[in-house]
């Protein structure tokens, strides 16, 4: 829907939530889609009344009584790998507390005569540790079957899939991680399994289900993305395909603003970028403003192949490594080759966030070597101990990291890192140390506004947010990264905004640690259902229906 030449809202900012029930309108320009006008609602009323009667200029005047405030943004998520799951029918087997109710989970949803790959996800590691391929092949017998821990970095497989996973993985010698005779699979040749099971689908079928998901996100009030990692080149054209189409009917801004692609991708996309540019698809410009490298310092907690610097207290292991020191040394240098100045790492382990402070270490001095200002991502930046030399470290380097509020929810994991556990998400002491925080959600779940909520209601002093702070790190933090103008409501923004009732904001206003934070469906819902309108680009995207 486009609405006459301007449009203007009014309503209670979300600055004001914590008292002030003054109004503030704004004017957006529906053919720029930027804010032009902003201030009290008299002073704009005014001004609106000024535009109609000198410059004959339409503005459609609409008075909203609940709260206002800007599009949030994902600034960690995978859309297109999730959009991925949900087009190959992936099952949750989530709640399951046994290998048998694994298998009922996944037995329940597939019939006896199913043909096709079969996708479970969710499985917690924390109280089913004994599933392996003995149990998929009891009921799936000769099929390809893959089962997921919540991290997407460890998964039990087939015998049928892991034979199709080793053949693949012998044509790549950087792969990471392993298969062991029990089905158990970690980093690559977990994820690998999803590759195989993909490619019987065609980029089509895939573009569809990634607008699916976007348009989710819409309704959620997500209005920005960052794709942190996608898995295959059909995954890479199939995004930037509905990219293009996306601006050809909708025209407003692709909801995925920024894709972080591992070597292998960029190396794809670099060898291509020619015909993309004369398909439409991918600017050389475009390429270099919203194309980032991705690496791996280190596992997941729930996979057991997160970096420690101490061993995990129920096995004797202290994790795994991802990408070796050569292979990222040499990522580097293709990124800084072609022109790509920002590197987002992934870092969970305390040993892990310390390889990805020496990369950022590294980066920088490439960048002073090669002319260019170069930018550091750390991902999720769990467990980031010793505390206060490390967030100092980061500081000096000048790091923006993206945890995700999200994993407060990795409490349990206290079995194996003991009091660690504490430390998982210090997003307080992240912002008190002078660090500069974007959130995510990595999909755990992709609700924003319940992340938001799960930092305002932390346990810990050390991971507790306040409300403003919380939307912050959502909102402008993400405008101030991407410099660009997205994340305020002023003049000159563009007009990703959110109409909400105030009920939303007092059920995520900071108070008191909730010592039973949980994944909890319906208070996620609970939450979102305070939406009412959201704004693309000036563009109503999502509006309740009318009562």
């Amino acid at each position: 829907m486009v609405f006459a030449p301007d449009l203007m809202v009014s309503g209670r900012i979300v600055s004001k939530a914590t008292g002030s029930r003054d109004d503030t309108a704004f004017v957006v320009d529906t053919e720029s889609g930027l804010i032009v006008k902003t201030g009290n609602i008299v002073d704009v009323g005014g001004w609106v009344m000024a535009q109609r009667r000198y410059s004959g200029r339409a503005v459609a005047a609409e008075h909203f009584g609940g709260f206002v405030l800007s599009g949030l943004s994902d600034a960690h998520e995978h859309p297109v790998l999730y959009a991925s799951l949900s087009m190959m029918g992936a099952v949750s087997v989530y709640g399951a507390n046994t290998s048998a109710e694994v298998v009922n989970k996944l037995g329940a949803a597939f019939p006896d005569d199913a043909k096709a790959s079969i996708i479970g996800t969710g499985l917690n590691t924390a109280v089913v540790k004994d599933l392996c391929t003995d149990h998929l092949e009891q009921l799936f017998p000769g099929q390809d079957v893959v089962v997921y821990d919540g991290s997407f970095h460890g998964a039990v497989v087939s015998r049928s899939l892991g034979a199709k996973i080793e053949s693949l993985m012998k044509s790549r010698p950087n792969a990471a991680g392993h298969l062991d005779k029990n089905g158990c699979a970690t980093e690559d040749y977990g994820l690998s399994g999803l590759e195989i099971i993909e490619a019987a689908y065609t980029q089509e079928e895939l573009e569809g289900a990634i607008e699916a998901k976007l348009d989710k996100y819409l309704r959620q009030g997500i209005t920005s993305v960052h794709d942190l990692c996608m898995r295959s080149t059909k995954q890479v054209l199939a995004t930037l395909t509905l990219r293009k189409r996306w601006k050809q009917e909708w025209g407003y801004e692709f909801p995925i603003t920024r894709m972080y692609m591992r070597p292998k991708h960029i190396a794809f996309v670099v060898e291509h970028l020619s015909e993309l540019e004369r398909s439409g698809l991918l600017t050389s410009d475009d390429f270099r403003r919203m194309c980032g490298l991705k690496l791996f310092a280190d596992g997941s907690f729930g996979s057991y192949t997160a970096k420690l610097s101490k061993p995990y207290i129920n096995r004797d292991s202290d994790g795994a490594w991802f990408d070796t020191p050569e292979y990222i040394h040499d990522s580097l240098a293709l990124a800084a080759e072609h022109g790509i100045t920002t590197v987002a790492m992934h870092a969970i382990g305390d040993a892990g966030v310390n390889q990805a402070l020496i990369t950022a270490s590294d980066w920088t001095g490439m960048g002073k070597d090669r002319g260019f200002d170069p930018v550091f991502r750390i991902e999720h930046f769990e467990l980031p101990l010793p505390l206060k030399e490390t967030l100092h470290a980061a500081r000096e380097l000048g790091i923006v990291v993206v945890p995700q509020h999200n994993f407060l929810l990795d409490a349990p994991y206290r079995d194996r890192l003991g009091d660690r556990v504490d430390f998982i998400c210090p997003h307080r002491s992240i912002l008190d140390a002078g660090i500069p925080m974007m959130s995510g959600t990595d999909g755990m779940p992709d609700s924003v506004l319940y992340a938001i909520y799960l930092a305002t209601h932390a346990n810990q002093e050390c991971q507790r947010l306040t409300l403003q702070e919380a939307i912050a790190a959502a909102t402008v933090a993400v405008g101030r990264f991407e410099g660009d103008n997205r994340g305020t409501l002023e003049v000159g923004q563009k007009a990703d905004v959110i109409l909400a009732n105030g009920l939303l904001f007092t059920m995520s206003h900071e108070g008191e640690g909730d010592p039973n934070l949980s994944w909890n469906p319906a208070h996620v819902e609970a939450l979102e259902h305070q939406i009412n309108r959201v704004y693309k680009g000036g563009q109503e995207v999502y509006a309740l229906p009318p009562k």
